[in-house]
């Protein structure tokens, strides 16, 4: 309601060819960066010791966060993600960027869960991924040919910023809602130029990044 109330645009729903293929002409998605900064429920959430288990797993102790989003896939008009990878949005020095997907509602293919193709990480850097993806990229990782990763509510995934993922549309009777968390490791950081958000707050351990310009900005 705070978000649905404030004036902003709030639709986060994508536009290209990739997504033109699979969306609804009233599909729509709500979506808002930082929802640690609305609530502190979210910000306790983020030093939860469960999942920073896994974050340090995969990053090392050193845990930075980069931001986080809510995403609202409304009942039967849920806007759907073509295949992507994230990294062209806030690309890192050391590609150490990574993903938790807090499921905050249940996600099953009829609500337009995630879709993957397993190890796409290993591809590395694609150009022509951030959404308005090339026919050719289309035409040799299909979302309808990724694999489904449904969910339970309080379920978390991780997953590399070169990972190919998309979703199709909510067409449930049911809100499907998770909150996006993407963090890096403390010893890399954020490419020059890159104007996306980053937060730069350290979840776990060291940010060896951080200066005094950057702790004021």
């Amino acid at each position: 309601e705070q978000i649905q109330g404030s004036g902003e645009k709030i639709d986060g729903t994508w536009s290209g060819p990739g997504i033109d293929q699979i969306r609804g002409e009233q599909d729509q998605i709500l979506h808002t960066h930082n929802v640690h900064r609305y609530s502190s429920f979210w910000l306790r959430a983020l030093i939860q010791e469960r999942f920073l288990e896994i974050a340090r797993s995969l990053l090392g102790n050193d845990v930075v966060l980069n931001h986080t989003k809510l995403f609202n896939k409304p009942a039967e008009k849920g806007s759907p993600f073509p295949m992507h990878q994230d990294w062209t949005y806030f690309p890192t020095v050391n590609d150490t960027m990574l993903a938790g997907i807090i499921h905050v509602s249940n996600a099953t293919d009829e609500m337009g869960c995630l879709r993957v193709y397993p190890r796409s990480h290993t591809l590395g850097r694609i150009e022509g991924t951030s959404g308005k993806l090339s026919s050719e990229l289309l035409d040799r990782y299909p979302i309808d040919g990724a694999t489904v990763v449904e969910a339970e509510a309080g379920d978390v995934l991780f997953f590399h910023y070169f990972t190919l993922h998309g979703s199709m549309p909510n067409r449930s009777d049911q809100v499907r809602k998770t909150v996006l968390v993407q963090m890096y490791a403390g010893d890399d950081r954020i490419e020059e130029g890159c104007e996306h958000v980053d937060e730069r707050l350290a979840l776990s351990g060291w940010n060896s990044m951080m200066t005094r310009e950057l702790a004021q900005s």
